[in-house]
């Protein structure tokens, strides 16, 4: 500033000099020569003299005050270069550059840039180049916008503001790029162009973004108070998550905020903050609720800090955010139920629970560890591990050291023991076998505790010994049926393609004999699996003492098992075949359990009704399953019509996914009634028939099967609930209230998504837990897949009861009768038709059946009643509730409240 201040005094001073000079000069000098001059000659070379003298004198003043002016001004273009220099290489470190904009007559707006930026963005320096090539290097979407800027250049008033705009770089990236231009009034010209900077803000503004979508993507509600003003900025979010517009909130003032907010939380909030402030902490966290629009109360996280301050050090403007917690506190008070569940789950626990601390100490048992452990849970609580009380053991009896006990084992290795089975000597004197799982615990505090499972599998294990022996034998190679030793479907394969070839090479025969026990789901379900196991091993047993030579034998499925008999032509195969048949003629003693079975045989003959080991398998397996329709307990040899049944079949499939499609199909109700008050009519169970032409003389015995093997079963019962709302509906417009009992197949229940599908239906259909109750086979109850488990779930959370069908005829523990909740039993018409028959009488079986409902509290109904002495006696015996022919069969809506319904309304059971 100094320099330009003398430069721009210079003129005035060289010429006030200057006249100074020559004024003095010229009177002095005057003056002077007239006191010299003798004469007027003597008196113009006097004047001459004077003359070249000025010149001398002014010449060097002259010289004298240019040199200090050219230095100046040297000195003032070498600090003009170096400020130039400066400010380029301070743009280039900020990632800038120097613009200049002009008007040129000839091409408009004109720019030359000069800087490290403007070689990023490819930009050409050192010359001025227009406004196409300038918008060449601009995102499309910001070429309008610098055109408005840059079009109001008007030479000597330029209107430029700063503008924000997005170049693209050669490398395929976008660069933010602020234009700062100097406005001066008399720049814009072709002789002074308008001046500017450009700085490089891709990553403010990228940070900008970030934090946006930040904010949007966390919902969160932001606002910014300033404490002097009260004036609270908020955005969008903040009254979107309770309903409002942000213009409907704003102006947000302290009173109004204190309005939305609920009256407790409003106290405790002001107490919080006053406390707060006093001890000199600004920083806020609060779980309030606000007021919706709508009305109801919203959980609001608010938090805030301070981010400016007073001279006094007190907060001038608060920042903070509001986030929406209402499904955290919903989760939360959800997952306190559950707790509160889990207790009540642990003491009704089938298994004991311990739980110890790292020095072995008990601090928690429920009721069934202090039954395993025999002693009261306020004499277990603070007992060690290794105490007086018990003694434990291997199984064999051999004594254990503490450091082998699993709970010690837990603390020391931190590592879960799985099924760690010892016996246990009480107190008593009574030994036990217990099955203990032990887990370790890391609690908050860092402490560990250790939670094991002590189950009595004392039972257990005396079974487990009795096929301990079969099952090692089982185990001895992989091409051999685990269970019964015999080869298994791959062995056998190879076995009959050999065969085949030897046949084709001999010209041989071979009988392939395909045998399927009958109602060996029966038996697992009664006696379990494990007499299911062994009774496959016995039956394995007695066929393989009656194979000879090459005959080979395999078991190839759960209850199948195959013989492959090589002949001669003319040989009579029937002598095979009755001593195939004869093994099943005595009973099987399964550990205990004497059982009656017989067997389904499916014969094929290579190469009359195969030539390939596929087709021998196809036409046995037919002969098989046509063995089986035929009642069970028959042999029968392939023949064509087989191969048309199996089409006839996939013709009833095609028919009905077509009648599904026209809904061609109705319910029949079978009446549902109380035995003990003359057979009223308290329900009625929902019959699937089908309406479509070409399944007339088709019943469900028939289509039902076929449904359930082509994965039709789901539509079928999602279209009976439907059926079932709209003769509800009939029913509630007729004056009655009446339960309907609605079969669901186990097919359905093992399908993903059956459970929320089945819901809507039922909602569609306005039917609650007061018109339907839901059925399921027994065998349904026992395979329990995550699907199935989810659809009986979802039913009890809406209050639906459930009925186990067909009980008896499958395996239902009481474990699975108490975990499903169920509310009824209904005995299977099988052991109703028994009753105080001569032979095989199920009487003892149905009591049996009836009093466990009455312990359970679940009521029982008779199914299958067709006769006076069947209700007479179920009526005798405490049962509830039945139906059958006796009161009348099922029978169309129409007909159903002609023949059993009074005009007085009925309640459901």
């Amino acid at each position: 500033m100094a320099i330009k201040r003398s430069l721009t005094l210079s003129p005035f001073v060289f010429a006030l000099c200057y006249a100074i000079f020559g004024a003095g000069y010229i009177l002095f000098s005057d003056r002077i020569l007239t006191s010299l001059a003798g004469d007027y000659a003597h008196y113009q070379q006097l004047q001459t003299a004077k003359g070249w003298v000025f010149i001398l004198f002014t010449a060097v003043g002259l010289w004298l005050l240019m040199r200090r002016a050219w230095a100046r001004l040297s000195q003032a273009a070498e600090a003009a270069i170096k400020a130039e220099d400066r400010l380029r290489l301070a743009l280039t470190a900020a990632g800038g550059l120097v613009w200049q904009a002009r008007v040129s007559p000839e091409i408009g707006t004109e720019w030359q840039v000069t800087g490290g930026l403007a070689r990023q963005l490819n930009l050409p320096e050192g010359r001025w180049f227009g406004f196409d090539e300038m918008a060449a290097h601009l995102h499309p979407a910001d070429l309008a916008e610098f055109r408005r800027h840059f079009e109001r250049i008007v030479p000597g008033h330029p209107e430029i503001v700063e503008s924000l705009l997005r170049f693209d770089m050669p490398d395929g990236t976008r660069r933010w790029i602020k234009l700062v231009p100097d406005c001066r009034n008399e720049a814009g010209t072709s002789e002074e162009p308008l001046l500017g900077v450009a700085f490089d803000l891709t990553r403010q503004q990228e940070a900008s973004q970030d934090l946006a979508e930040v904010i949007f993507g966390a919902g969160l509600g932001t606002w910014r108070l300033n404490v002097a003003t009260r004036k609270n900025q908020i955005n969008d979010r903040y009254a979107e998550m309770l309903g409002y517009s942000r213009e409907e909130l704003e102006p947000v003032t302290e009173e109004s905020f204190l309005t939305l907010v609920h009256p407790e939380d409003a106290v405790k909030l002001y107490e919080n903050r006053v406390a707060r402030s006093k001890a000199g902490d600004y920083v806020f966290s609060d779980e309030i609720r606000m007021r919706h629009k709508d009305g109801h109360w919203v959980w609001v996280l608010s938090r805030c800090r301070p981010v400016d301050f007073a001279s006094d050090g007190t907060p001038s403007v608060l920042s903070g955010v509001h986030i929406d917690i209402s499904d955290r506190k919903a989760l939360a008070e959800k997952l306190r139920l559950e707790s509160d569940f889990l207790k009540r789950l642990v003491e009704t626990s089938v298994s004991g629970i311990v739980a110890f601390n790292d020095k072995g100490r008990i601090y928690f048992v429920n009721k069934e560890a202090t039954a395993i452990l025999g002693l009261t849970s306020e004499q277990l609580i603070g007992l060690p591990l290794v105490n007086d009380y018990w003694t434990l053991t291997e199984l064999d009896g051999t004594p254990m050291v503490p450091e082998d006990f699993p709970g010690f084992r837990v603390i020391a290795t931190q590592t879960t023991v799985r099924d760690r089975r010892v016996s246990i000597r009480r107190h008593d004197g009574k030994t036990l076998s217990i099955s203990i799982t032990a887990a370790p615990m890391r609690m908050s505090d860092g402490g560990l505790q250790v939670v094991a499972t002590l189950t009595d599998i004392t039972a257990q294990l005396a079974n487990e010994a009795l096929l301990h022996n079969a099952a090692a034998e089982a185990m001895h190679a992989a091409l051999h049926d685990p269970v019964s030793g015999l080869p298994n479907r791959e062995l056998f394969e190879d076995s009959l393609a050999a065969a085949i070839v030897k046949a084709q090479r001999d010209r041989g025969y071979l009988l392939h004999v395909f045998l399927d026990i009958d109602n060996f789901k029966q038996v697992n379900d009664r006696f379990g699996h494990h007499a299911g196991d062994l009774l496959i091993r016995k039956v394995a047993a007695r066929l393989e003492r009656i194979r000879q030579g090459p005959q080979v034998l395999a078991r190839v499925a759960g209850d199948e098992f195959t013989f492959l008999h090589p002949y001669a032509p003319g040989e009579d195969t029937r002598e095979v075949l009755t001593r195939l048949a004869s093994v099943f003629e005595l009973p099987f003693d399964l550990g205990g359990y004497v059982v009656h079975i017989s067997v389904s045989m499916g014969v094929s003959v290579y190469p009359e009704d195969a030539t390939s080991s596929e087709e021998l398998w196809l036409s046995a397996d037919l002969a098989m399953y046509e063995a089986k329709a035929r009642g069970r307990n028959q042999t029968v040899r392939f023949t064509a019509p087989l191969r048309e049944r199996e089409a006839e079949e996939a013709r009833i499939a095609q028919i009905l996914q077509r009648a599904l499609k026209a809904r061609a199909f109705e319910i029949f109700l079978m009446p549902l009634v109380d035995l003990r008050q003359g057979g009223r009519v308290v329900g009625a169970e929902a019959l699937l028939r089908s309406t479509e032409p070409d399944l007339q003389g088709i019943g469900p015995a028939v289509f039902l099967p076929v449904a359930e093997r082509t994965g039709l079963m789901r539509a079928l019962d999602l279209m009976v609930v439907d059926m079932v709302g709209a003769a509800t509906a009939r029913l509630r417009a007729a004056g009655y209230a009446l339960r309907i009992s609605v079969n669901l197949s186990p097919d359905s229940l093992h399908e993903t998504g059956f459970g929320l599908e089945l819901l809507s239906h039922l909602d569609q259909a306005q039917l609650g837990a007061r018109d339907v109750r839901f059925e399921l086979t027994e065998g349904a109850l026992v395979d329990l897949s995550s699907p199935a488990r989810e659809v009986i779930d979802l039913l009890h959370d809406r209050g639906f009861e459930l009925s186990a069908d067909d009980f008896g005829t499958g395996y239902s523990s009481l474990s699975y009768l108490h975990k499903l909740r169920l509310s009824e039993l209904k005995i299977d018409r099988s052991f109703v038709q028994r009753l105080e028959t001569a032979e095989e009488p199920s009487d003892e079986i149905v009591r049996a059946i009836l009093a466990m409902g009455q312990a359970l509290g679940l009521c029982v109904v008779a199914e299958g009643i067709e006769t006076e002495a069947q209700h007479d006696w179920l009526r005798r015996h405490g049962c509830p509730l039945g139906q059958g022919y006796l009161f009348g069969k099922g029978v169309d809506l129409d007909t159903f409240l002609q023949q059993h319904l009074t005009p007085k309304v009925l309640q459901g059971s």
